[in-house]
C-alpha cells in the first residue's frame, strides 16, 4: 500500500461499476450534476458524444427514480453526457 492510500476516497462508477479514487488530491472520475451520478474517467471520456445506447436504460431508470427531468437528445439521438 502506498503512503496516503488509507486516506483515499473510493467511488464506484455508475456506468461500469469500477472502483476509482475520487478525493484527497486524486480525482479519477467526474460527478455529472445533471444526472446526479459519478463515473470513472474511462466511461466519461468514452461517452464524449452522448451516452452510448447500451447505457440508456440504466440512465433513464436512475433519472426516473430520482425525479430528474431528462435533457433533449443530441443530433445522434443520444442523451447528452453533461
Amino acid at each position: 500500500m502506498a503512503a496516503g492510500d488509507e486516506y483515499q476516497v473510493k467511488q464506484s462508477c455508475f456506468c461500469c461499476g469500477a472502483s476509482f479514487a475520487f478525493g484527497m488530491n486524486a480525482y479519477h472520475g467526474r460527478h455529472i450534476s445533471r444526472y446526479r451520478i459519478t463515473v470513472c474517467d474511462t466511461c466519461y471520456m468514452a461517452n464524449w458524444d452522448g451516452w452510448a445506447p447500451h447505457l440508456e436504460q440504466k440512465i433513464v431508470a436512475h433519472a426516473q427514480a430520482k425525479g430528474i427531468e431528462l435533457p433533449h437528445r443530441n443530433s445522434k439521438g443520444w442523451l447528452p453526457r453533461d
